[in-house]
């Protein structure tokens, strides 16, 4: 039984002293104003790779297909489902309104 009490109240200790250390007058903005000057390669540099890869995921989601066209192309027929008898598909087809 006193375990969960122990436990809660280490974590309200580790709570209100991380509290304490970040509302001080070194706090982050502080300390990262400071430093500001020093840091401006290394920042670009980080700034810069993150948004190419970013760019780099982008590209791979929109345009990458991992090999997987064949099975729901092929195999599966999924484009003629979509878009249906009236079309020259299968079954029903897909609406906007009935894929949202």
């Amino acid at each position: 039984m006193r375990r969960p009490a122990t436990f809660a109240f280490l974590v309200a200790v580790t709570i209100c002293a991380n509290v304490a250390c970040d509302a001080g007058p070194g706090s982050a903005e502080s300390r990262r104003g400071a430093t500001a000057g020093a840091d401006d390669g290394h920042e670009r540099t980080i700034r810069d790779s993150a948004t190419r890869m970013l760019e780099e995921g982008r590209t791979i989601f929109r345009y990458d297909t991992f090999g997987d066209e064949t099975f729901w192309g092929d195999t599966l027929h999924l484009h003629r489902a979509i878009a249906g008898e009236k079309l020259g598909g299968v079954g029903p087809g897909v609406s906007p309104p009935s894929s949202a």
